[in-house]
């Protein structure tokens, strides 16, 4: 299967981000600067990110770049 077709509850129960990025990402909510689709769009860029990097598990680095890409607009 691929990142793309994972359901956002799928999203939300297993993967886990790390510490800063969970904080980050709930501030982003609290506030509605994101909502929760743009949320599982954020965790579904990370972890094909670290496909790519050949990393079992999203990073903050991973969050990090697609964070960045979501802010541009790029989806």
């Amino acid at each position: 299967d691929t990142n793309a077709l994972a359901p956002g509850a799928w999203l939300r129960h297993h993967v886990i981000p790390p510490e800063l990025t969970a904080k980050e990402l709930n501030r982003v909510l609290s506030h509605g600067e994101l909502s929760m689709r743009g949320a599982d769009k954020i965790v579904r860029l990370a972890l094909t990110l670290a496909d790519i990097s050949g990393v079992d598990h999203p990073r903050d680095r991973e969050f990090h770049q697609a964070f960045a890409y979501r802010l541009r607009g790029g989806f």
